[in-house]
């Protein structure tokens, strides 16, 4: 499998669905911020060498593929402060850098808004970005907090968004709208102007083949989703990635909390929810660290 030619797909096809429902504004940075995905992909989740003829020797021609990985963390799309301006699944300024492997001082890639219409209150600046996003903050601090550091949260997971759109409202702020709010007929007991599954089911459509494939290309083993609309979406997934051998089950879905300030008092304590979330369901990864509040 070629990720970084499907991933380049998917944002060709992100991008030719139409506006859904009650959205003025479409945001696609696996298109605007393609280097910076590319890198990214590249950097983690290839693999190159060199082939070997029958004798073990090399026969003079490089082979690339993808990395196996035993976790895929799903969450469901991008935020504004996050993967909106960095191109990276809760990629919050910082811990991008340094996924992306930049040193303060360094020349990053500029989005590419050529043709990109934007909302006057949600700019795109892109990693030059000084705004911390807190629930990439917290899932990368807390996910290195149990892994052992952010390169060995890395080498063990895959991350991406259910859907790498980001939506905005036509109003003065730019509210931000999540795929979830297409399936909803009401909310708080009233008419949901956004109420769009035929939207919806085009999503699906170009969203779930994908991330089946990395799946099962990646031998995925347990899908950490982020809020209960990737918990819904991680089901399916797992679903759809039948039981081959023993050895390379269908995988293991686990609920972690969202770690929005609006969900959890602190990034310790998202950790720890994390942690305790991972060990209960019996996939903490080998010599996982201890975290406190």
């Amino acid at each position: 499998m070629d990720l970084i030619k499907i991933t380049r797909a998917l944002a060709d096809d992100l991008h030719a669905l139409r506006r859904p429902a009650g959205v003025s504004h479409v945001y696609n940075p696996l298109r605007y911020m393609w280097p910076a995905h590319e890198r990214f992909l590249s950097r983690h989740y290839i693999m190159t060498g060199r082939l070997l003829d029958g004798d073990g020797n090399d026969d003079g021609e490089e082979y690339q593929g993808v990395a196996t990985r035993r976790y895929l963390i799903l969450g469901m799309n991008p935020g504004p402060h996050g993967m909106v301006q960095t191109g990276l699944p809760f990629g919050d300024v910082v811990n991008a850098a340094a996924m992306l492997g930049y040193r303060t001082g360094d020349q990053v890639p500029a989005p590419d808004l050529a043709g990109v219409e934007l909302h006057p209150g949600r700019p795109v600046i892109g990693l030059a970005a000084t705004r911390r996003e807190a629930s990439g903050e917290r899932l990368w601090g807390g996910l290195a907090a149990i892994f052992g550091g952010l390169d060995q949260t890395l080498a063990q997971c895959f991350a991406a968004n259910y859907c790498p759109l980001a939506y905005f409202a036509d109003d003065a702020q730019g509210t931000n709208v999540t795929p979830e709010d297409f399936g909803k007929k009401t909310i708080n007991g009233k008419p949901n102007p956004r109420h769009d599954p035929g939207y919806a089911a085009e999503l699906d459509k170009v969203c779930l083949p994908y991330l089946v494939r990395v799946a099962r290309a990646m031998r995925v083993e347990v899908i950490l989703a982020v809020g209960r609309y990737a918990e819904a979406k991680a089901n399916i997934i797992a679903a759809l990635c039948p039981e081959a051998t023993q050895q390379c089950p269908s995988p293991k879905v686990v609920y972690l909390t969202h770690p929005s300030p609006l969900a959890t008092r602190s990034a310790g304590e998202w950790a720890t929810m994390a942690r305790h979330a991972l060990e209960n369901a019996g996939v903490l990864p080998p010599g996982a660290s201890e975290v406190g509040p």
